[in-house]
């Protein structure tokens, strides 16, 4: 049914886009938000997978605290991704996935920086945070083309009442 079949929704954005810039938005906004849906899926049922350098030099109980918040941030992450999924491609839906991203990757950007400098950072961590660093930037371009896409989108819609443009014959 609609109400459960996030393909139903997808095909009516698809139908009530204006221009090319609605479609490249659909794109854009849509695979961003269910490939983020997948990596905290991914993240809550293996959350050390990969990140095994992180979790090297900590104890046990460090470890068991961080696979705890990082199983909590991705539910969030999961419900925050689903509500942006149901608001669609209209512009403040998209800026605000861009501004919560921005902040999310600035904080771990941040973090970055300053960690494979501190006390305790494990052997190689600089590539590690190297290939977060590449991660981010491209998720940051790829949300950011996508509010571009939802701004052109918009100026792209006929203007004015429903009978002012509606066809003429």
């Amino acid at each position: 049914t609609a109400s459960i079949n996030p393909l139903f929704y997808l095909k009516q954005a698809w139908a009530g886009t204006h221009s090319i810039w609605g479609k490249l938005c659909i794109v854009l906004f849509y695979t961003f938000v269910w490939l983020q849906i997948i990596w905290a899926i991914q993240i809550i049922v293996a959350p050390k997978a990969g990140n095994e350098a992180l979790y090297a030099t900590v104890s046990d109980f460090a470890s068991a605290v961080m696979v705890c918040w990082l199983r909590a941030l991705n539910i969030w992450t999961i419900g925050f991704m689903l509500f942006a999924d149901r608001g669609g491609i209209k512009v403040w839906n998209v800026a605000m996935v861009f501004v919560f991203n921005t902040a999310f990757s600035v904080t771990t950007l941040s973090l970055c920086k300053v960690s494979p400098s501190l006390e305790g950072a494990p052997e190689g961590i600089e590539d590690f945070f190297s290939l977060w660093v590449t991660t981010f930037t491209v998720l940051e371009i790829w949300i950011i083309l996508a509010l571009v896409s939802s701004i052109l989108e918009r100026k792209a819609a006929p203007s004015g009442s429903a009978d002012e443009t509606a066809p003429l014959v």
